[in-house]
């Protein structure tokens, strides 16, 4: 039976998927993920260049790769990306729980199930690689995460996981955020690492990408007028992600929240 968060989950994405692909900034590649700025990679959208440090991690740590799982999947974009640059891969699936997610990326050719990374459906040490890209913060039981990811990949395989990571104090800003977004898994790096080690990884890399996104900064006022009206509009997932945003964008530019990439290798 699915749980009430995976409920709120599956929601939150039926009813803003359209919308992220149609009017956000990732609308012209179906990236449901943020843009970054990276000197060194030449991404022709940045969307991409997440994708571009993915593919280097993995010709670094785990060059025989063969198997993917993309864990949150989106519509499936991360998955054409990847299989496009790292042409060795000869499997590349993906899990999410919006069923219209999946119809999308299916269409688009990609190998997607309507499932929870809390309960994956594939085999145990079945794949090499396992990205989550701004979905492991949904979760609201990260240990089932952490032991599902460990029991599907191989010996040596790698996780990778770009997410928001709390830096600061937990006040009404981070509070927003997290509702706003359905992010009941935003907590430090430090916290991660150690679910990490008791389930059998250990970090290879990780450091904080906020210095490549291009933040807007969000006046006082703003802020003030985001938590008078959350109350009043939680039930409107398109309005409280919107304000999420808001409240992530203000988090991040005063460093209370890091968006970080870290790479985990199975021991």
């Amino acid at each position: 039976m699915v749980d009430s968060q995976q409920q709120r989950i599956q929601r939150y994405y039926d009813a803003t998927t359209a919308w992220f692909l149609r009017f956000g900034s990732t609308r012209s590649h179906g990236n449901i993920h943020r843009a970054l700025f990276i000197p060194t990679y030449t991404a022709v959208d940045p969307t991409h260049t997440i994708h571009e440090v993915i593919a280097d991690s993995i010709r670094a740590e785990c060059v025989h790769a063969e198997g993917l799982l993309d864990v949150g999947c989106g519509v499936g974009a991360s998955m054409r990306a990847l299989n496009s640059m790292l042409p060795a891969l000869q499997r590349v699936h993906g899990v999410t729980l919006s069923a219209i997610q999946a119809s999308i990326a299916t269409s688009h050719g990609c190998n997607v199930l309507v499932a929870s990374f809390h309960a994956l459906p594939q085999q145990s040490t079945s794949v090499d690689v396992v990205i989550a890209i701004e979905s492991y913060i949904h979760s609201d039981k990260p240990e089932c995460f952490w032991q599902e990811v460990r029991r599907v990949l191989r010996p040596g395989g790698i996780l990778i996981i770009c997410d928001d990571m709390l830096c600061g104090e937990r006040d009404r800003d981070v509070e927003l955020f997290q509702h706003g977004w359905q992010a009941p898994n935003l907590n430090t790096a430090q916290y991660h690492n150690k679910l990490a080690h008791h389930s059998g990884f250990e970090l290879v890399t990780t450091h904080s990408l906020n210095a490549y996104l291009r933040l807007v900064p969000i006046p006082v006022a703003v802020m003030y007028l985001c938590r008078l009206v959350y109350p009043h509009v939680e039930q409107i997932p398109l309005v409280t992600s919107t304000i999420g945003s808001i409240a992530l964008q203000h988090l991040l530019r005063s460093g209370q929240v890091s968006y970080t990439y870290a790479v985990y290798r199975t021991l």
